[in-house]
């Protein structure tokens, strides 16, 4: 969202001039200084100007300016859907699906000695076959 009004536009413009005149300077020290004193002495006298002091801005209305609108509106908002805390205060990342699976994957199959098989998820403790047989 570009802001095209005639004031942002004013500002831009400005600190554009004084960027570029900073940049010109650079390699001038006394130069430079000159032209920091001439911006302080600019600055005090618009911070000393009695008018600009009666006319101060709130916050609430620079935050209208801003977003473009009222804060009167009343905000409704809901907790999001599908978050889980598990393990709350550990700082503890969830992991997924996938990366289960990536993991149950890479562990190299055993030999299950009541069914006989190469096997990740069981071994003779808690095989099927021998649930069934008891």
């Amino acid at each position: 969202m570009k802001d095209n009004s005639p004031r942002s536009l004013l500002r831009n413009e400005i600190l554009g001039t004084i960027s570029t005149c900073v940049d010109s300077l650079r390699y001038d020290p006394e130069g430079l200084e000159a032209f920091a004193k001439k911006v302080k002495e600019l600055s005090n006298s618009l911070n000393s100007d009695a008018v600009d002091s009666n006319r101060k801005v709130s916050n609430v209305e620079d935050i209208q300016q801003l977003v473009g609108g009222s804060l009167d509106i009343e905000m409704q908002c809901s907790n999001p859907q599908g978050i889980r805390n598990k393990c709350c205060g550990k700082s503890r990342r969830l992991v997924g699906a996938g990366e289960r699976a990536v993991e149950k994957s890479l562990k190299t199959p055993r030999l299950c000695r009541t069914c006989q098989k190469y096997v990740t998820g069981h071994d003779s403790r808690n095989c099927k076959k021998k649930r069934s047989v008891e």
